[in-house]
């Protein structure tokens, strides 16, 4: 596979992770158009799945895949295992596809529509709507972490509290702003900030099922030729990439449900991925064994983004003091963290660059004595 350096100095790379950028920051700019500048900035703040990470880092997964990614994998193959490694893709962006469908109209364990995001509402009302019942809940929640309890009954039964108070505030905003029941249904209400994040949630679950393509094709070439060279770092950074897009996924679902993760109780793909991922990361460094640069960065990535996102589930309230700081951030800072993240990769793509040249350099120059020769072991009989 061709290797990271090389990658990035492609056109390729920049012409698919500029097509991505592009498509991407269609979302917060609809939303500055839709909403007033402080709901419109609240948003941006804390839906990051898509104001950071679709935003920042997946333009750059897009990059590897397009580039590296897939034609190293297929290159490697035989005509018959590309045509079934076709057709294993086929299938995952099929599934992909029809799971975004499917949480487009997604329901509750009642059988009814979970509310639909203010954001994806025409107008602004149903911005101010979920600001209004959003505060006074915000506050009681910041009061519970803040309270010192006797004993934990007494704590149980605040919390008891305080979650009867946050599904009150969940029905009045369903009751008032119905989810959508279908991808029409996104058409008749939803506004252009709906449609552009419906093409996004696509682009993110087939962007998915390539790169878990990619691995079962990698998983296929070392199975059948174990000899085969396959330069793996841009498959585990982009897989590693791909992996902090659940904890931003879960933070984002966290906030639009009110502070609880109940709406992913109606989402189990989810954490079917998650559990995948975490399988898929493991089968990836035991079998394709990627070098040390790439296993260091990278694989914290993902680690990190697996491991957070299981701490988050288990205990929301870490979500809430991410929430804190993520609050205080305005548009531009939240920028500036995004690039921040974006730092390993670049450190990855440099060190990567620099390995290649220093080994095209030793492999390419003749010796000083003459031209270099390679030589052969003589037969144990002379």
């Amino acid at each position: 596979m061709t290797d990271i350096g090389r990658s990035v100095r492609r056109p390729t790379f920049w012409f698919a992770s500029a097509t991505a950028f592009i498509v991407a920051a269609a979302y917060p700019v609809a939303l500055a158009i839709q909403c007033e500048s402080r709901e419109a900035e609240r948003w941006m703040q804390n839906d990051v799945a898509f104001t950071v990470y679709v935003l920042w880092l997946f333009p750059l997964v897009v990059g590897l895949l397009v580039t590296s990614i897939f034609p190293g994998i297929r290159r490697h193959l035989a005509a018959s295992n590309r045509r079934i490694l076709d057709t294993i893709a086929f299938v995952l962006v099929l599934a992909a596809l029809v799971v975004v469908v499917t949480d487009v109209g997604r329901v509750d364990t009642d059988q009814l529509p979970v509310a639909a995001e203010p954001a994806l509402l025409r107008g602004r009302d149903a911005m101010q709507f979920d600001a209004a019942v959003r505060l006074p809940l915000r506050k009681a929640y910041a009061a519970l972490l803040d309270t010192r309890f006797v004993n934990d009954e007494a704590k149980n039964r605040a919390w008891i509290a305080w979650d009867g108070q946050r599904m009150h505030a969940v029905a009045l905003y369903r009751q008032k702003y119905p989810g959508f029941r279908s991808v029409a249904d996104v058409f008749r209400r939803g506004s252009a900030t709906a449609y552009i994040k419906v093409l996004l949630n696509a682009m993110v679950g087939v962007v998915l099922a390539l790169i878990f393509t990619a691995l079962v094709g990698g998983v296929m070439i070392v199975v059948r030729a174990p000899t085969t060279p396959l330069n793996t770092e841009a498959l585990l950074v982009g897989y590693s990439l791909a992996c902090l897009w659940f904890p931003m996924r879960l933070y984002s679902e966290w906030y639009d449900g009110y502070y609880s993760l109940g709406r992913l109780r109606s989402y189990p793909a989810f954490w079917v991925l998650v559990l995948a991922a975490l399988l898929a990361l493991a089968l990836l460094i035991y079998l394709l064994k990627p070098s040390r640069v790439a296993v260091t960065i990278p694989s914290m990535a993902a680690a990190f983004g697996i491991v957070f996102t299981a701490i988050g589930a288990l205990k929301p309230a870490v979500l809430w003091y991410l929430g804190a700081v993520v609050e205080t951030f305005n548009v531009a800072i939240l920028f500036v963290v995004a690039l921040i993240l974006v730092t390993p990769l670049a450190a990855v793509a440099v060190a990567a660059a620099a390995r290649d040249n220093t080994a095209s350099e030793d492999t390419s120059e003749p010796a000083p004595n003459g031209p270099a020769t390679i030589s052969t072991p003589r037969p144990s009989g002379e």
